[in-house]
């Protein structure tokens, strides 16, 4: 709704939130390295968003399997 844009960060193990004018993005999931933990991704190719914030990861895991992580809008976590 404001425009946003969300991007899988694959190489940084991250989703960056760019708004529109923006300079630089805002890590909005993962970024605390590579990992399984629930506050890190590894390897992220793609993500959904919801109308009430919620943000769905698909982390391929560096290829060994995958996962969907879901985010709340505020989150430092992955809540599941």
């Amino acid at each position: 709704k404001d425009g946003s844009i969300y991007v899988a960060d694959f190489c940084n193990d991250r989703v960056v939130k760019w708004l529109p004018q923006a300079k630089a993005g805002l890590t909005v999931a993962g970024g605390h390295g590579r990992g399984n933990r629930f506050d890190q991704l590894w390897c992220p190719v793609d993500v959904a968003l919801h109308e009430g914030g919620t943000l769905y990861v698909l982390d391929s895991q560096g290829g060994v399997g995958s996962r969907v992580t879901r985010w709340g809008p505020r989150a430092l976590l992955a809540i599941d």
